[in-house]
């Protein structure tokens, strides 16, 4: 069956540099419904994540990561309401998570969809805290199960959706947990309610000394969501057979493909690009390769969500159309939280 009209947001122009909204193209597309394992479903919640900035360049991690074609959909995590089924295993009203388009409605493989659990949380943490941003910081998380408590684990970009995470997961395991985060307010959210050991402020200066103050006998491990110049600030103060767990680099994806190897800072992203895009050494990971354990990171993360024991503020734009603006804002950065579209 066809005949069912959407609107739907598609990449219009590629970036050269910075993202802006109008690099994003609002049209209305008529849908095919037919089909079996196909859902239609409302969408309810997007998710905004800096890493699906990667897919409007060229080429990124490496070249490891294909480009998004012009004209094609943005895509990602999405919390939906199924509307109609022809899969048995899902019936009009059914809450859904799954990578959806960004659009109004959306025809879906049912194969490709989770139903989601219900509880005490809201719909949209379906796409946050117990969706794929938490479910990234559990998985690096993982990795560590065996430190000591007492360890200091050190986390890039504390105060965003994984690092604030993995942080508050890393607390409940008795671990010392210092954050490096960009200016006061974010340190003090931190440490005043998050609760972690110290924080580190990125733009006050003298990091080097500060990462020496917080870490003093070394970092065990570190949880890195950044990359960049400040992947090398940290190494000094690594210790000896220490861990880095590389799960995001904010730091490459605006506009990275627009500069030239100049430098150290150059060849440090064309380094880390490979190696986050390749899957290549220093524990990076991919929560794709995991998806097997969603239900175990469920088990431990949904309660402590319920009970309040793990919290995530978020930014909330009402409408698909907001996006575009939405998304600019969430790459420059300087909110507090996850940032999401409230479609309908």
């Amino acid at each position: 069956m066809s005949g069912v009209k959407t609107r739907q947001i598609v990449l219009a122009q590629r970036p050269q540099g910075a993202f802006a909204p109008e690099h994003m193209q609002l049209r209305e597309v008529e849908l095919d419904t037919s089909g079996q394992g196909k859902l239609l479903a409302k969408v309810r919640w997007l998710s905004l994540d800096p890493m699906q900035r990667i897919f409007f360049n060229p080429a990124s991690m490496g070249s490891a990561v294909a480009a998004m074609p012009l004209g094609s959909p943005i895509v990602g995590p999405a919390v939906a309401e199924v509307v109609s089924s022809n899969d048995p295993g899902f019936a009009p009203g059914d809450l859904i998570e799954a990578r959806a388009p960004w659009q109004d409605l959306a025809v879906l493989d049912a194969a490709a969809c989770r139903r989601l659990p219900r509880g005490d949380w809201s719909d949209q943490a379906g796409v946050g805290v117990l969706g794929m941003p938490g479910f990234s910081a559990w998985v690096g998380m993982e990795f560590l199960r065996d430190l000591p408590a007492g360890s200091t684990l050190l986390i890039s970009g504390a105060a965003g959706v994984v690092g604030s995470v993995a942080g508050q997961l890393g607390l409940r395991r008795g671990l010392r947990v210092v954050g490096i985060a960009s200016g006061a307010e974010r340190c003090r959210y931190l440490t005043g309610t998050l609760g972690f050991t110290a924080a580190v402020d990125r733009s006050a200066g003298d990091l080097a000394n500060q990462l020496k103050a917080a870490a003093p006998e070394g970092v065990i491990a570190y949880f890195d969501n950044v990359g960049g110049d400040l992947f090398l600030k940290v190494l000094p103060v690594m210790a000896r057979r220490g861990v880095i767990i590389v799960c995001g680099l904010m730091a490459h994806y605006e506009g990275a493909q627009a500069k030239q190897p100049t430098g150290p800072d150059d060849r440090v992203a064309t380094v880390l690009q490979a190696v986050m895009g390749r899957q290549l050494t220093i524990r990076p990971f991919s929560n794709r390769d995991y998806l097997d354990r969603f239900d175990a990171f469920l088990e431990e993360a949904a309660p402590l969500v319920a009970s309040g024991d793990i919290q995530l503020p978020e930014v909330i734009h009402e409408g698909l159309e907001s996006a575009p603006a939405a998304f600019a804002r969430l790459l420059a950065g300087g909110d507090l939280g996850k940032h999401l579209v409230h479609v309908s």
